[in-house]
């Protein structure tokens, strides 16, 4: 949906109908997925104690993998429209 509300910002400013607008998204994994990876043992326990250190893809230490949720927002805007304000 994040790449949908995207392509709905850009379709917005090429048909005129806004100058600059926000789009973007989030996700999260259910619980139900972390408890299936926790079952498998392809979670990182090591550093339980330290989580701030668990997440290490490359390191010959790691345990497993961490998982997490990310998001992301663009400012999408009409190219007549940033000039005007001195964007470059």
């Amino acid at each position: 949906t994040s790449a949908h509300c995207i392509g709905a910002a850009v379709e917005q400013i090429q048909l005129g109908k806004q100058d600059i607008l926000f789009a973007g998204g989030a996700e999260e994994e259910h619980w139900s997925m972390a408890s299936m990876f926790d079952a498998m043992g392809a979670l990182s326990t090591k550093y339980n104690d330290t989580p701030e250190k668990a997440s290490r893809p490359y390191d010959a230490d790691r345990d497993g993998f961490v998982m997490s949720c990310g998001g992301g927002c663009f400012v999408v805007e009409e190219l007549e429209h940033a000039r005007a304000r001195g964007a470059t």
